[in-house]
């Protein structure tokens, strides 16, 4: 793992999630940003892998640069067509703003 990603504080790994991996990327840095719209202040969190960073929630998915996480967010091999939770990286994300 490179060291960009080593010491980031919002790092996360496939090995530490285990079977709650929601990615099909092995680890990646969550990144948490407060972004200004209309007045308002809002939470935007994004993931940074090799080569690229994501936005994982909306606020990121409707007021980032980045593109959405669709192309490395896992199928759920359980519910045909549905996806693996995002939810635990949305929520450590979140914290990181605080």
């Amino acid at each position: 793992m490179p060291k960009g990603f080593r010491d980031d504080p919002g790092l996360v790994t496939a090995a530490s999630y285990g079977d709650g991996w929601p990615l099909t990327v092995e680890y990646g840095a969550l990144t948490c940003r407060i972004v200004k719209s209309g007045g308002r202040e809002a939470s935007s969190v994004t993931i940074r892998v090799p080569g690229a960073q994501y936005a994982l929630n909306g606020v990121a998915r409707s007021m980032s640069p980045f593109q959405n996480v669709d192309p490395i967010w896992a199928d759920n091999p359980d519910i045909k067509g549905a996806k693996l939770d995002l939810g635990p990286f949305i929520e450590r994300g979140l914290e990181l703003c605080e």
